[in-house]
């Protein structure tokens, strides 16, 4: 598959998660939204992968990024149990669809832009 990024200047990695139902439709849960557009911007420039760490974070993007209530939108996992210390990125959200849900919801994942040259 083949993927083109748009023409704009910014880039939103948009994530959902969503239960299933096997007898009425599946209901939205939660939703993020990420700006890349640093690490888009990156690997174009240097035509090599940018890959989103702590230290990346940071010295880069950290300043331009935060929450509605003014925290950091951002945290790393701190032990080997939870995944790659300074690389595991941590999303937290609450239902958007059930918000009497008083439960955190989680996202842990790994994001990394590459060039298509390079993922060639």
């Amino acid at each position: 598959m083949n993927v083109k990024t748009p023409l704009e200047d910014q880039f939103t990695l948009k994530m959902t998660a969503w239960d299933r139902d096997l007898l009425k439709s599946n209901d939205l849960i939660c939703g993020w939204e990420l700006d890349i557009s640093k690490l888009v911007e990156n690997a174009k420039l240097t035509n090599m992968p940018q890959h989103l760490n702590k230290k990346y974070y940071e010295g880069i993007i950290k300043d331009g990024m935060k929450n509605a209530d003014g925290e950091d939108p951002l945290t790393f996992v701190t032990s080997d149990k939870e995944g790659t210390p300074d690389s595991t990125i941590i999303l937290k959200t609450r239902s958007t669809t059930f918000p009497d849900h008083k439960k955190d919801i989680f996202l842990y994942m790994d994001l990394r832009v590459v060039p298509k040259e390079y993922a060639e």
